[in-house]
């Protein structure tokens, strides 16, 4: 797991979808806490079923609600239909 090219990075899955949300929940938490408001999440699944239990897990361990998700708010959900597990991308808004 390694963030690189200036706050701009992946993690892969680890097998379990719930060890990801909390991998996950544990790295947005603490960059957050190092570049507030300009922190951009986007988590990428494959159905829409697997992207709920993303939102619902993430609501569960980061103590937000669905008012946080969106293209403004921080959090972005994005199906995006292929074999791909789902992924964690986080960067920074420049702005």
């Amino acid at each position: 797991m390694a963030l690189d090219s200036g706050g701009r990075g992946a993690l892969k899955t680890l097998g379990s979808r719930l060890q990801n949300i909390l991998i996950a929940s544990a790295t947005i938490s603490v960059l957050k806490d190092l570049y507030g408001d300009r922190l951009r999440v986007l988590v990428l699944g494959n159905s829409p079923e697997r992207l709920g239990e993303w939102r619902r897990g993430l609501q569960d361990c980061l103590g937000i609600s669905r008012a946080d998700f969106g293209a403004d708010q921080g959090i972005v959900l994005f199906e995006l239909p292929n074999p791909w597990r789902s992924v964690l991308i986080a960067g920074l808004n420049k702005s």
